[in-house]
Formats: C-alpha cells, structure tokens, sequence
C-alpha cells in the first residue's frame, strides 16, 4: 500500500535538498520555501500560487556551497530555481576536482551569475571576469555581486570568435545568439572575442567556464 504519491515525495525531495544547502539555520526556511517552489512556483492565481506569494515571492538565502553568499531567487518562476539546483544542489561544476588554484575565472554565459559565487567562495583571490548579455540577467549579475562585496569585471555582452555586434534572442537561461531570420524581440547586443579576453586577462592560470548558445 502507498502512503504517499509520487509526486509529494519528488516534492519532499527538493525540498531536503534545497534544504540541505542552508549556510546556517536561519536560511533554511528561506531554501525549503524554494525547494517547494521548485516542484509548483507561486506564479498564477491559484490559491497555492496566491498563499506561496503570501509566504515569500522572492527569497535571499545565504547558501553553503557560495561561502555564505546570498543567493536571490524568484519563486514565481522555475528559472531561478532550476539554476539553484543545477549549480548548488546536484553541483554540476565540481570544482574541488580542478587541480589548480586559478589566477583568473572567466564565467562565460554568467546568467545572474551563481558560477561566480560559487566559484569566488573557492577561490577567494581570483580575478573574475563574467559575460552576459541579456540585460535582466547582467543587471541581477551585478546586484549579485554588489549584495555580496564580490569584485569582478562584467561585461554586458555575447561570446563570438570575432569582436561586433550579433543578434541575440531569448531571456533567462535559453538565450542565445541567432543567425536566422530576426524576431521584432531580438537585441542587438555587442561581442566580445573570447580569445581577445583570454589574451587580455594574461592569466598565468586560466579557470573557463562557458555555458552559451549559438557561438
């Protein structure tokens, strides 16, 4: 006999895990808040979404694996939450098996940028350069950084072999550069070579993340 459906133990599940990522105690409702939203977010205007809100639409916990890092979350949405999970729960960049300590770390594709404070909580010393060209996503990447006291060089911009201009389409993690037919949605949004920002950084030991489409 089944005491519980699938999808409430999937659900208790993201919410362990989330959980677990509390920099302290105090963090962890804020982390099962969005565990629970990673199932259902508290978009719409059901009663969940309406009593979700009511708790929290946005929450800034201080996470574990970003060295106690604020990390901010909408949770009327399942981007920011995929993002979480992706980079502090299932740890997708294992960077305890980089077998150097990195004098630059370059975060290509940098979205709101969670690799970065991930990564700054690694590698406190580091110069870090991160790359974004939607604008929602570098202005959330810059207030990441700002809420946390984290120097780094941003550039507003897409990765391309070539310096210019290239045409980008799409918003939260699912943009990317187009060169098809343009859509009235579309931005232009400047380049940067990414071997001229290697070159430019000299970086005796280069750590390069890259998570870009369309390059």
């Amino acid at each position: 006999m089944k005491l519980l459906s699938p999808r409430f133990t999937r659900r208790w599940d993201w919410i362990r895990r989330f959980t677990r990522e509390a920099h302290t105690w105090r963090d962890r409702p804020a982390l099962a808040l969005a565990g629970l939203a990673r199932g259902r977010p508290f978009g719409g205007g059901s009663h969940y979404a309406r009593l979700g809100r009511g708790l929290a639409a946005q929450v800034a916990p201080r996470v574990r694996r970003a060295g106690g890092s604020r990390v901010r979350m909408d949770l009327t949405t399942v981007t920011d939450l995929m993002i979480f999970e992706e980079i502090f729960v299932d740890g997708v960049y294992p960077l305890e098996k980089v077998p150097f300590t990195p004098e630059v770390v370059i975060d290509g594709g940098a979205c709101t940028g969670c690799f970065t404070l991930l990564a700054h909580a690694r590698y406190p010393t580091a110069r870090f350069i991160a790359v974004e060209p939607e604008p929602k996503n570098f202005a959330r990447l810059e207030r990441h950084l700002r809420d946390n006291g984290i120097t780094a060089q941003c550039h507003a911009a897409a990765l391309a072999e070539v310096p210019g201009n290239v045409r980008f389409t799409g918003s939260g993690f699912g943009g990317h550069i187009t060169s098809g037919g343009s859509a009235a949605s579309d931005l232009e949004v400047p380049a940067l070579s990414l071997s001229e920002l290697i070159q430019a950084a000299t970086p005796a030991r280069l750590l390069l993340k890259l998570d870009v489409e369309g390059m």
